[in-house]
């Protein structure tokens, strides 16, 4: 796995149970990133001594929690793999591992669980176990949970939750129509300059940066909004001068799973 990607899973083959004896930090924390994306606890706790001390602090609530040895540790573990249920939007993008100092510091996120920002670092000892681990989270709200898995049947039924989730200005819902192979170009009239955006981290990238330009939406509006089943495309035109955006044209391509697979924008700001 590279920082970034999603979901995590390890990068490298590992050593069986039974023959685990890892001799660089490397090995040892490749172990422990598998099994975390694998949610497997015993393989999480080879890591670990009855001597290891994690500390976690929650942001949000100003709370410290110390977890000693192998019991409460991975009772700890079992406890955040509940939690993180849907790893679809888990992402690492800060790995750094030392050698020398026998240390690796993480960032990571799970914003669909709840988890909007944590950071570790893992302090190992010379037999490679991780004596200390402090992690430090922000938690957010997790999206209210749907009826049913997000899975539309019509146009319609996807064109309704990115529209839904453009006017509410929501990341992960609006993300839910757009998969690694959809791409997005924007096309700005007064600067007759040209982007693309490729694949999920791109894509949100740019509705992020959008978002925040369109910090009120006091003067949006969508004069026309043409759905077509059979052709699985939708054509949109908007505007929000009071943003900064006199005219936009959007032209959506769905697939047959119903994803967006090319978004065509054109803009003509203030």
């Amino acid at each position: 796995l590279r920082p970034g990607s999603s979901p995590l899973t390890p990068h490298r083959p590992l050593p069986s149970m039974a023959a685990y004896a890892p001799t660089t930090v490397q090995a040892a924390w490749d172990n422990h990133f598998g099994a975390f994306g694998e949610q497997d606890l015993d393989k999480i706790m080879l890591d670990y001594t009855e001597k290891s001390v994690v500390r976690l602090f929650i942001n949000n609530e100003q709370e410290k929690k110390v977890f000693q040895g192998m019991g409460q540790i991975r009772e700890m573990f079992a406890g955040l793999f509940k939690e993180l249920s849907d790893k679809s939007t888990l992402k690492a993008p800060v790995i750094d591992v030392e050698e020398d100092a026998r240390q690796v510091f993480l960032t990571w996120e799970c914003p669909g669980c709840g988890y909007k920002t944590a950071t570790d670092t893992f302090i190992f000892s010379e037999d490679l176990k991780i004596m200390r681990q402090n992690i430090v989270v922000t938690k957010g709200p997790a999206p209210a949970a749907a009826e049913g898995p997000y899975a539309p049947t019509t146009v319609q039924a996807a064109w309704d939750n990115h529209f839904s989730a453009f006017g509410g200005q929501d990341l992960d819902k609006i993300m839910l129509d757009y998969t690694e192979d959809s791409v997005v170009r924007l096309f700005i009239n007064n600067t007759q300059d040209k982007k693309e955006f490729r694949g999920m981290a791109e894509i949100r990238g740019m509705f992020s940066g959008l978002f925040q330009e369109l910090s009120d939406l006091s003067t949006l509006k969508a004069p026309v909004v043409d759905v077509e089943e059979g052709a699985r495309q939708v054509f949109l035109t908007w505007e929000c001068p009071g943003c900064g955006y006199k005219t936009a044209t959007d032209t959506f391509i769905f697939g047959e799973d119903l994803k967006i697979k090319r978004q065509n924008i054109v803009v003509t700001k203030c």
